[in-house]
């Protein structure tokens, strides 16, 4: 399966596999996915890392594609998620 070439293929892809959908002009992530992202972000990381979501995006998305998607198409999303997610989190 080859990368997604634009944002907006990105966007779908995520939404069509349940992971965002659209709220009026913006994209928010689902249950599905903050379930997801829940259960790779649990204490066990180290304080250091906790605060980074690049590594929780990244073992959520795994669980999720399994090996139906290659790691590497798996970047856009990572960039995508990395975005929303930041922009979910409230400040501090």
């Amino acid at each position: 399966m080859t990368a997604p070439a634009s944002l907006l293929e990105v966007l779908a892809q995520l939404a069509a596999d349940g992971v965002l959908q659209r709220d009026g002009a913006r994209y928010r992530t689902t249950p599905r996915w903050r379930a997801a992202i829940r259960r790779t972000a649990g204490a066990s990381q180290p304080a250091s890392t906790r605060l980074d979501l690049r590594n929780p995006i990244v073992q959520a998305l795994l669980a999720l594609y399994g090996s139906r998607r290659e790691l590497v198409t798996l970047t856009p999303f990572v960039s995508v998620l990395l975005a929303i997610e930041s922009s979910e989190r409230p400040p501090g």
